[in-house]
């Protein structure tokens, strides 16, 4: 072997690299998927199962939003403006000409004191959507569950009827190698020699057949796990234990119903939307009633033109006029004189000083509103109707499903039950043709025709075991019981 890097492979090297290619090879084909990992791989990687999670993270945000909604609001604010040429200073109200830098600076909060309990039965729907998303999600995860399950029995059935096939070609052969040595001996014509490798050619083409189904169920059940199609699929062949299928079902389909109605998810879900639907009627009734809000403020602010002024007041001498007898003798007193001396006032002082508070306590009751609440109020009631509405179809859906299920179970036990006497007897009647074409004493058609007759029994008996036990699965099922299958 050339490798372009190294030159020739060394018979070591490429040893190593095919044990490593084996190896690889052999983990791939190894795998072995049970009935819990096709079920736990399908849940993991189905989409409408992860959309539905999905839509419920909603129900989730509206929930903790709804329960944030009693804690007070609280926002701050801030601006910072700029006045050019005669405009007024808001800090004084004085006309000045100059340009002023202003900042303005708020906390408010407010807290709904009461508003017609809207947020109490907002919180409590929040939480009934919620769950009822969960049981949504639960739903989905069952349905998942029962394709996985039925794709999975089939690709059982698929391995056995190849199994059962391969088992008959190999008594075929059998049957063709004596016959060959009877008819060179001249025991036997040579048509019954045509006709038992007419019966191989058939049985091949059945195995064929067999195992194009077997893939099919293969590629269905793959693709119900949203799993890439390989042919290197294989699953674990699940022995079917007698006690499963012998175990008859006593309940009747109403019996199975009334427990169906405390263990079916989509049928809380749709009762969990009623309440939800009820809920929305004492909301939009709150609508009704006064709200009362406290709000509080906390501000202060910031101008450019502001100043500080001192004002100094002293008492000095000066010449307050002349004697009238003596205009020539001035007169001199103390009196007091006023100086102005201004300075910048500073960003942190005045902040300080212009620090106020305030607070409020609104009531707004609702006297007209264009019949707003009436409206949203009777929207709340259809929506509660449609939700009964929906609610009894799904008991119905449920009850009709389980009605059917049930009349399908006792179809596939009739079924199983017919199969399996007839296989038993053309069990025998092959066994006693064969005996007596192999002394002779029997002619090659009617042997052909029993052991044809024997394997169309067992491949009816393979199919109606299989179908027999998933209805009977599905009634434990809708009775919430675990699917168990060994």
């Amino acid at each position: 072997m050339y490798c372009p890097y190294y030159g020739i492979m060394s018979p070591r090297l490429l040893l190593l690299f095919l044990f490593i290619f084996i190896s690889f090879s052999s983990l791939a084909q190894s795998k072995v998927w049970t009935l819990k990992e096709c079920i736990d791989y399908a849940l993991s990687n189905n989409i409408r199962l992860k959309k539905t999670e999905a839509s419920n993270e909603f129900n989730r945000i509206n929930l903790s939003q709804s329960r944030a909604n009693r804690v007070p609001a609280l926002n701050a604010t801030g601006s910072q403006g700029f006045s050019f040429g005669r405009s007024i200073d808001p800090f004084t109200n004085q006309y000045v000409n100059q340009t002023i830098r202003t900042n303005n600076f708020s906390l408010s909060s407010n807290l709904i004191l009461f508003n017609g309990l809207q947020n109490a039965n907002t919180i409590r729907r929040n939480e009934i959507d919620y769950e009822s998303g969960k049981l949504d999600v639960e739903t989905v995860k069952n349905g998942v569950l029962l394709d996985v399950i039925y794709a999975y029995l089939q690709t059982l059935f698929g391995y056995e009827q190849v199994d059962n096939t391969v088992t008959q070609m190999v008594s075929t052969k059998a049957q063709l190698e004596r016959t060959e040595k009877l008819v060179k001996a001249g025991s036997l014509p040579e048509i019954n020699l045509l006709k038992i490798k007419s019966q191989l050619s058939s049985e091949n083409l059945a195995l064929v057949t067999a195992e194009n189904n077997l893939r099919t169920s293969k590629i269905i059940l793959m693709q119900i796990m949203e799993y890439p199609v390989t042919d290197n699929f294989e699953i674990e062949k699940i022995t079917v234990s007698d006690s499963l299928i012998q175990n008859m079902i006593a309940e009747s389909s109403t019996d199975i119903y009334n427990s169906a109605l405390t263990t079916q998810p989509q049928v809380k879900s749709y009762g969990l939307k009623t309440q939800s639907a009820l809920m929305n009627i004492k909301i939009s009734e709150g609508a009704r009633l006064p709200r009362l809000i406290l709000n509080g403020n906390l501000y202060s602010g910031y101008s450019s033109a502001r100043e500080l002024t001192s004002i100094q007041t002293s008492i000095q001498q000066q010449d307050v006029g002349f004697l009238k007898s003596n205009p020539a003798e001035i007169v001199s007193a103390f009196v007091p004189v006023t100086s102005r001396t201004t300075s910048a006032y500073g960003f942190g002082r005045q902040l300080n000083d212009n620090f106020g508070q305030s607070v409020s306590l609104g009531l707004s009751i609702p006297i007209i509103n264009n019949r707003l609440v009436r409206s949203n109020i009777e929207r709340a009631q259809v929506n509660l109707l449609i939700s009964q509405l929906n609610e009894r179809e799904v008991k119905n859906q449920l009850r009709k499903s389980i009605e059917q299920s049930y009349a399908d179970m006792r179809a596939a036990e009739r079924k199983f039950v017919a199969a399996q006497e007839n296989l038993q007897l053309q069990e025998q009647t092959f066994n006693n043709s064969r005996i007596r074409y192999e002394i002779g004493a029997g002619n090659s058609t009617d042997f052909l025709v029993d052991k044809n007759n024997y394997t169309r029994a067992q491949s009816d008996f393979i199919q109606a075991k299989y179908e027999y036990l998933f209805r009977l699965k599905v009634l434990d099922f809708y009775k919430g019981q675990e699917m168990k299958f060994n």
